[in-house]
Parts: structure tokens; C-alpha cells; sequence
């Protein structure tokens, strides 16, 4: 498989999270909490060895039944081995717990990194919604396609929300993923591309060719990380901002930045090849036949019927590339 979403190929870069800090804090209360009950089972142990020795062995005329001195000694020393044991313990489990948490947080993006998604165009105002504007009954992470021209650029309070292009789909949740919030400054980038591509009459700014498409806008987004975002599983609050944005029509990405959100990415990031594929004996033809073919994902597209494909191509542009 394609390394299509390498970003997330490597985990050695961290931001700033709350729940790291969170886990921090508790594995200090963790190991302060087991040094403080250790250091006072300590006193206590050796109290009850002094005390429990019977009176007749503090007189002399020890019983054979009766525990010595020593005996307890030995027996207070073994309690504090395991104290100290179950504490090396938690404080081994609490590490591990911190490392899955960094590796679940980790992000591989950082400020001024230049990024590229190709995805569903979607207004923070829907996606914080929950269901459509236009749709209440569609659920917008769950089916971008069915989003309408008309309600992402000709509706002010969408509009005035501000964009996002969304991750792939989630396969366990049935949801995309929040994936890169596009500058509310920019927001011109969006609207000019997309009313390039619409349908004419579908939305009332919409002039693209007449078998455009009027649900479901797609396009690849490429930018400058300007914010990483909180790292929250909020998918507007949460996913990282781009400035100087370049919104393209029927283009893909050379490789795609997997967004920190999309997590379940991670699952396809450079797969490795099963041995048992090769075949040695074909091994040479198989590398020159193969040589060029495309391998990558498809990329996710507008569904839209066979002739507005062609139409869509005659519209083929890049909106807001920066001047040279």
C-alpha cells in the first residue's frame, strides 16, 4: 500500500496537550501518594515487632511457641518488600499509561509545516451542528456527500462560520474526521473555488458548467500550519489552522497529511508488504511491468454522475495560488 498518509509515519514530535498534563499530574500524585505510605508503614512495622514480643520473653522465660525479636524483625522487613514491590508496580503501570497517552496525542505537524488534504469542504457551523442545516436528518461527519452547494456558500451563517476540509472516513465510526480548519481570513479561497465548480441555479453565486455538481463539494487544500489547534477531540476547536490556502478542483495530493484527528490512519501508514506476495522467480518482470503504475488510494471525489466529470475538467483551476 501506498504510503499515502506518511505524516503520521513518525510519532517523535509532540504538542502540548491537556490530557498529557492531566497524566503527568497523576503520576505525580502516584508516586507522592506510594512514597508517603511507604515511609509511614515503615515506623509502624517496627513498632509492632517491639510491642508484640510477649512478656515473658521481655522477662526471660521465652516460650518455644513464642516469636522472637528477630522473627518479627524479619517479618516487618518482608511487609515493606512488598509495599515497595506493589509500588514499583503502579509506578511502572503509570508510565506505560503516559506513553499510550503521548502516543495517542502525538502529532507530527508543526507550525509553518506545509500540508495537503483532499476531502469534503465543510462550514464550521454544520459541523459543530451535528446534522445539516439544510438536512436535520443527515449527520454531517457521517455523510458530507449530502451537503448542498447552496448551504456551504450562499448561506450567511454558514459562510460567516468559516471552512474546513474533512479526513477520511473513520470505518469503525462511520464518521470523517476533523481535519484542517482553513483561516476565516481566507475564506474567499473557498467560496471563489467552489462557486466555480457549482451548478449554476443550485446556489444563487454558484457558475460552474450545468451538469456540475450541487451536494457534496470535494477538493484538495494545501497551506501553512499557522495553529495546531487544543488537541481536543472537538473537530472544529481541535483541528490545526492553515493560512496562505490553495484550494484546487479535481487535483489529489502528491502525498496527504494525515490530520491529528484522523487517528484510525495510523492503521494504514506505510503497511509493510507481506513476504509471502513476492514471488522471486517473477520478482524481476513484476518490477518493470509495475514501474509507474499508480498504486495510491483514490481520492475522494464529489459524487457526481459520468458526464459531469468531463464538464468538471473544462473548470479545472487553481484558486488562490500566491503570486510569484
Amino acid at each position: 500500500m501506498s504510503p499515502r498518509y506518511a505524516a503520521l509515519g513518525s510519532i517523535d514530535k509532540y504538542r502540548l496537550n491537556p490530557v498529557l498534563v492531566y497524566a503527568w499530574l497523576g503520576l505525580t500524585i502516584i508516586r507522592w501518594t506510594n512514597f508517603t505510605v511507604l515511609e509511614k508503614s515503615r515506623q509502624p512495622s517496627r513498632v509492632i515487632a517491639r510491642n508484640a514480643v510477649r512478656p515473658e520473653q521481655q522477662r526471660g522465660d521465652a516460650s518455644p511457641h513464642a516469636r522472637s525479636g528477630h522473627e518479627l524483625d524479619l517479618l516487618a522487613n518482608l511487609i515493606e518488600q512488598n509495599i515497595e514491590t506493589m509500588t514499583r508496580f503502579a509506578q511502572t503501570t503509570a508510565f506505560l499509561l503516559l506513553g499510550l497517552l503521548q502516543a495517542k496525542f502525538a502529532s507530527s505537524i508543526e507550525v509553518g509545516d506545509e500540508v495537503c488534504l483532499t476531502g469534503y469542504i465543510m462550514d464550521n457551523f454544520c459541523v459543530e451542528n451535528v446534522v445539516m442545516l439544510d438536512k436535520s436528518q443527515v449527520k454531517t461527519l457521517e455523510q458530507p456527500e449530502e451537503h448542498s452547494f447552496y448551504c456551504l456558500l450562499d448561506v450567511g451563517i454558514c459562510i460567516e462560520s468559516g471552512f474546513q476540509v474533512l479526513g477520511p472516513k473513520n470505518p469503525e465510526t462511520g464518521m470523517h474526521c476533523g481535519g484542517f480548519r482553513i483561516d476565516n481570513d481566507e475564506s474567499d479561497v473557498v467560496l471563489e473555488a467552489g462557486r466555480s465548480l457549482g451548478r449554476p441555479g443550485k446556489c444563487s453565486t454558484c457558475e460552474g458548467n450545468q451538469d456540475g455538481p450541487e451536494y457534496g463539494y470535494s477538493a484538495t487544500v494545501r497551506g501553512t500550519v499557522a495553529e495546531l489547534g487544543d488537541g481536543s477531540d472537538d473537530d472544529v476547536k481541535g483541528t490545526p489552522i492553515l493560512k496562505n490556502v490553495r484550494v484546487t478542483n479535481n487535483e489529489e495530493c502528491e502525498v496527504e497529511t494525515a490530520p491529528p484527528l484522523c487517528t484510525h490512519l495510523r492503521e494504514v501508514t506505510n503497511e509493510p508488504t507481506d513476504p509471502s506476495d513476492i514471488d522471486p522467480l517473477n520478482d524481476a518482470e513484476g518490477a518493470s511491468s509495475d514501474e509507474g503504475e499508480n498504486v495510491s488510494d483514490p481520492p475522494v471525489a464529489a459524487p457526481v454522475e459520468e458526464s459531469e466529470t468531463t464538464a468538471a475538467d473544462t473548470s479545472e483551476g487553481v484558486v488562490g495560488e500566491p503570486s510569484e
